[in-house]
C-alpha cells in the first residue's frame, strides 16, 4: 500500500480489512528524496509534486515485487 494521500490516511481501516482477509500488508517507505526521484523517473508527463510523490511510492512497491497494489480511485 502506498504511504501517501488518501490511502495512507485511511491505513488503519484498510490494514484491518486486508489482515482479516488474510493479506500481508506492506507499506512503501516514508517519503524521501529517492521517492521523489523515482516519481520523476516514472512520470509520463510533467506533473505536480503530489502526483510525483505517489508515483514514487508506487514504484517503490513495484521494486519490492509485491503481488498487488491497493490504490482506490
Amino acid at each position: 500500500m502506498p504511504r501517501a494521500l488518501f490511502t495512507y490516511g485511511m491505513f488503519s481501516m484498510f490494514n484491518a480489512i486486508f489482515k482479516e482477509l488474510g493479506f500481508n500488508v506492506i507499506l512503501s517507505e516514508p517519503s524521501s528524496e529517492e521517492t521523489v526521484r523515482l516519481g520523476q523517473q516514472y512520470a509520463l508527463d510533467e506533473t505536480c509534486y503530489p502526483v510525483k510523490l505517489i508515483t514514487g511510492h508506487m514504484a517503490e512497491l513495484v521494486v519490492k515485487k509485491v503481488d498487488y497494489i491497493f490504490f482506490p480511485y
